[in-house]
């Protein structure tokens, strides 16, 4: 599959989705003025991949921060990862946030509580800066 890249801007996250080198990764701040629009063709690049999936697949999402109508499509971009992991291939999601953003946490911990997906937070001081 094609690497699917998209540089950060001041209000959508960096994606880099990238099969051949196992790198699946959502960094930054999403405020997008058409989340619908902005994170379709990641959610129609993740379905096209679990098609024929990686034997190990980790998904890393790292907010700094992020709208209601972005954690939709975070649902979008979690379900079919799912799929994966329930059809005998191993699909993680690392969930990095800054350990003073409370928020950020708890948003892992109820993302975590939706799936099935292992599913693990990692608080890091080091987060959101570089892309």
């Amino acid at each position: 599959m094609k690497t699917f890249k998209i540089d950060s801007t001041e209000d959508t996250p960096a994606i880099l989705l990238d099969a051949d080198k196992g790198v699946f990764k959502i960094k930054g701040r999403s405020l997008p003025e058409d989340a619908q629009l902005f994170y379709q063709p990641i959610v129609d690049w993740i379905t096209q991949y679990c098609t024929k999936p990686n034997p190990n697949t980790d998904f890393v999402f790292e907010f700094e921060y992020y709208n209601s109508a972005s954690a939709k499509k975070i649902l979008d971009i979690l379900e079919p990862i799912e799929k994966i992991h329930d059809h005998k291939t191993e699909a993680t999601v690392s969930w990095i946030c800054h350990p003073d953003n409370e928020n950020m946490k708890k948003d892992g911990e109820l993302f975590a509580k939706i799936v099935t997906i292992p599913f693990k937070i990692i608080t890091s001081p080091s987060t959101i800066k570089k892309t």
